[in-house]
């Protein structure tokens, strides 16, 4: 088969004279199925619609005795351990910072239009700032966030 993509690609979308396409699908079934014919595959036949229940009862009997051979075996030479119990703290909870403020945090140095304010003293709970704020406001400021710490912190 010789597929022309130069004279596919002359012909416009709403020319619906020639159709260009490419099936092999059916080829690939095709070889497929004969792939397992030829493996001595055994496939159902149906009668009037329902399947031989027998035999795939009898299919499934033989496989589930050959697992059960081939897993008796494999159990008999190794030995597993016994399984051993987890329990799992479920009333861990997960302290803030507030409840238990970290000691050990180092500082960056900041941009001069910045600077550090801290909620709880000794140096605990550092906020960024503007550092061109008045007095008057940056001690609002620092009421409100202490005020409302617990939400943020």
């Amino acid at each position: 088969m010789i597929f022309n993509i130069d004279s596919a690609m002359k012909h416009s979308y709403s020319n619906n004279d020639t159709y260009f396409s490419i099936d092999i699908i059916d080829e690939i079934l095709e070889e497929y199925l004969d792939a397992l014919l030829d493996e001595g595959s055994k496939i159902l036949y149906s009668i009037e619609g329902t399947l031989l229940e027998e035999e795939i009862f009898a299919e499934f009997d033989e496989f589930m005795a050959m697992t059960a051979d081939e897993n008796s075996n494999f159990e008999s030479d190794t030995e597993e351990p016994p399984f051993e119990k987890i329990t799992i703290n479920t009333d861990y909870k997960i302290k803030t910072s507030l409840e238990e403020p970290p000691t050990d945090f180092e500082l960056k140095p900041l941009l001069d239009n910045l600077e550090y304010v801290f909620l709880e003293e000794p140096s605990f709970l550092p906020v960024i700032i503007s550092s061109h704020l008045s007095k008057e406001k940056k001690n609002k400021l620092v009421s409100v966030l202490k005020k409302h710490k617990e939400d943020f912190a």
